[in-house]
C-alpha cells in the first residue's frame, strides 16, 4: 500500500520497478550501491581530519647535583648527593597561560598564582633510582630568547610545597628564541647554567647543573571521529557487495 506522498527525484528519475524489482533491478541496484559507496567514502575521507592538537613539547636535561638530602627525597635522609647524575624532564602546553611571541623572545608562563591554566603538565626530578614529581599547577614557565647578545632557554615548573627549574643562558645562536622548535645543546660551554630543586616539606635543596638541554616535540595522532569510521565501514561495505556482485 503506498501513500500519496510526493515521488522524490530519484523515483521519478527511475521507475519504481527498477528501484523494487523486475527488469533491469540488478544493475540498478549495483548503481545505487555504487553511488552510497562513493558518497560515504567522500564524506568519510573529508571528516577524517587531524584534530587541533596544542604545541605540547617536552624539555630535558640531565647533569650533576650539588647537595644535601635532607629530607630524604631521593634515598635516605641526610645523604650528600653531591656528583650524583640527575636527569629532569618538564613538559609544556605552549599554548596555556599568558603566551608572548616575537622573533627573539617567545615564552608562555602562568599557573593559579596569576590566576590562569599553567602551561607547565608536570615535571620530574630523577637522582639515584627515585624520582620526584612536581606538576607545576602554581606556577610554570617555559622560555626561549636568542639575540645579537646571549640565548636563553628556560623550563620552571612550581607546585605549593616544591619547585624545580632548569636555566641555560648561552652564546649567540646556540638555542633557538622559538618554544616549540626541538633542538639540543651542550651546555657545558655555556656563559652560565644554573638549576635548583627545592622541597619545602622536607627541607631539600639542590642545585643542578646540567651538562646537556635538550627540546623535543610531540607527536599527536590522527584519531578518527566515530562518525568519520561509520561512513568509511559503510563505504567499505557497499564497494563489498559490488565486487561480490561483479564476481
Amino acid at each position: 500500500m503506498f501513500d500519496s506522498t510526493p515521488l522524490s527525484p530519484l523515483h521519478r528519475r527511475f521507475p519504481l520497478r527498477l528501484l523494487t524489482g523486475g527488469a533491469g533491478s540488478a544493475k540498478m541496484t549495483k548503481f545505487l550501491l555504487a553511488t552510497v559507496a562513493t558518497l560515504a567514502l567522500g564524506t568519510a575521507v573529508s571528516g577524517y581530519q587531524s584534530p587541533a592538537k596544542a604545541d605540547v613539547v617536552f624539555i630535558t636535561a640531565v647533569g650533576t647535583v650539588t647537595g644535601t638530602d635532607t629530607g630524604g627525597d631521593f634515598g635516605a635522609a641526610g645523604t650528600n648527593l653531591t656528583g650524583a647524575a640527575f636527569i629532569v624532564r618538564f613538559k609544556f602546553d605552549t599554548n596555556l597561560g599568558t603566551t608572548s611571541s616575537s622573533s627573539s623572545l617567545n615564552s608562555a608562563f602562568g599557573g593559579t598564582e596569576y590566576g590562569n591554566a599553567s602551561p607547565s603538565l608536570g615535571a620530574s626530578l630523577a637522582i639515584n633510582g627515585q624520582t620526584f614529581s612536581v606538576a607545576g599547577t602554581s606556577f610554570g614557565e617555559i622560555l626561549g630568547e636568542n639575540t645579537n647578545s646571549l640565548t636563553e632557554s628556560l623550563a620552571y615548573a612550581v607546585d605549593s610545597s616544591a619547585s624545580l627549574y632548569v636555566q641555560i643562558l648561552g652564546f649567540p645562536g646556540n638555542s633557538p628564541a622559538s618554544i616549540t622548535t626541538a633542538f639540543s645543546i651542550d651546555t657545558t660551554t655555556d656563559q652560565s647554567n644554573s638549576g635548583m630543586f627545592d622541597d619545602a616539606n622536607s627541607g631539600t635543596s639542590l642545585s643542578l647543573y646540567a651538562t646537556s638541554y635538550s627540546e623535543s616535540l610531540s607527536a599527536p595522532t590522527a584519531a578518527p571521529e566515530p562518525a568519520s569510521m561509520t561512513l568509511l565501514g559503510v563505504a567499505m561495505a557497499g564497494l563489498g557487495v559490488i565486487r561480490r556482485k561483479r564476481a
